[in-house]
């Protein structure tokens, strides 16, 4: 009996760990990554998200070139000369009631660029103020942390081309 008794125990304790292990999250991957100005927002769908109980948080990391007004203390203004590259992320919080039961949930998270000083901006010196207009984006980066151990899951890069006239961005994911 005793003999019965511990084999049960032992293909339960199995089964336990087993199952544990399968529904602690698969490798997560993003599907569908858009790209889109309003600063930069990026949208699509991870899937493997399954077993992450407190959620995952997804930081977008973006780079580029602004395009810089430049006002003087008498509220005049002017274009801002040789602004520096700037580089600004975002954050979204995926959280257990996002994740579907097939390990789904959607991204949308944003990078946008805060203020800047007068001589980061280009202009004449720190008197001036600097407002960014537009960015000319040219890197971008989307990671996924495990809210409960803060382990990486998922980090892709992107090279970005910006155009003007039409208003529009694409990233391509670099291998």
């Amino acid at each position: 009996m005793n003999k019965k008794f511990f084999s049960l125990l032992a293909v339960l304790l199995v089964s336990a760990l087993i199952t544990s292990t399968a529904s602690a999250g698969g490798a997560v991957k993003l599907f569908g990554a858009t790209f889109r100005l309003g600063s930069l927002i990026a949208t699509g769908t991870f899937t493997g998200l399954g077993g992450y109980n407190q959620g995952v948080i997804v930081e977008l990391v973006a780079g580029g070139f602004p395009v810089v007004t430049c006002t003087n203390p008498n509220g005049n203004q002017a274009p801002g000369q040789n602004s520096l590259e700037l580089s600004t992320n975002g954050e979204q919080l995926v959280g257990p009631q996002d994740i579907t039961q097939k390990g789904t949930a959607p991204m949308n998270v944003t990078a946008e660029p805060g203020p800047i000083t007068g001589t980061q901006g280009g202009c004449p010196n720190d008197n001036w103020a600097a407002h960014i207009d537009f960015v000319f984006w040219t890197n971008a980066s989307i990671s996924v942390r495990d809210t409960a151990t803060g382990a990486l899951l998922l980090q892709q890069d992107y090279t970005c081309t910006t155009t003007r006239d039409p208003d529009s961005v694409s990233c391509t994911a670099v291998s």
